[in-house]
């Protein structure tokens, strides 16, 4: 059970809906300038992310900043994005949808048998991005590779 007063905001693709008596009623839906992921700062401080892009509203959903080109190098995929508020974030990437590729093998004709499995193609690599504007500017953060 949610708290009274506790302000809710529930993204579902196209539309946020949102609560501020714990889920008790909801307004909504409000409609997002573009399907995607929304994540909530605060009850009116929201980061919209689709595919490589990230928008901000200051004003709970009703007016948004132009979108924002996360950078990636050619084949790196971005992960979930997260914002503690609306200048500072984090963005996970990883080349893994060129990565490697488990094959196996049985050595025996029993289904119980062993198997030999051998992983083909190069590892993934993971990297970090952080912003402290907004999205306006990425750096890299260093990460021990696995």
């Amino acid at each position: 059970m949610v708290p009274k007063g506790c302000h809710i905001s529930v993204s579902a693709g196209s539309y946020v809906y949102t609560s501020s008596e714990g889920g008790r009623t909801w307004t909504g839906p409000q409609p997002l300038p573009t399907p995607g992921v929304v994540s909530f700062t605060t009850p009116r401080s929201w980061v919209l992310l689709r595919d490589n892009t990230v928008a901000l509203s200051t004003d709970g959903g009703s007016t948004w900043s132009p979108a924002r080109q996360v950078p990636l190098p050619a084949g790196w995929h971005l992960g979930a994005v997260q914002f503690s508020d609306l200048q500072h974030g984090y963005a996970p990437v990883t080349d893994i949808g060129t990565g490697p590729v488990a094959v196996g093998s049985q050595t025996s004709s029993s289904a119980l048998g062993p198997v030999n499995l051998q992983i083909q193609g190069k590892p993934p690599r993971y990297g970090l991005l952080a912003t402290d504007d907004g999205g306006a500017t990425w750096r890299t953060v260093a990460v021990p590779q696995i």
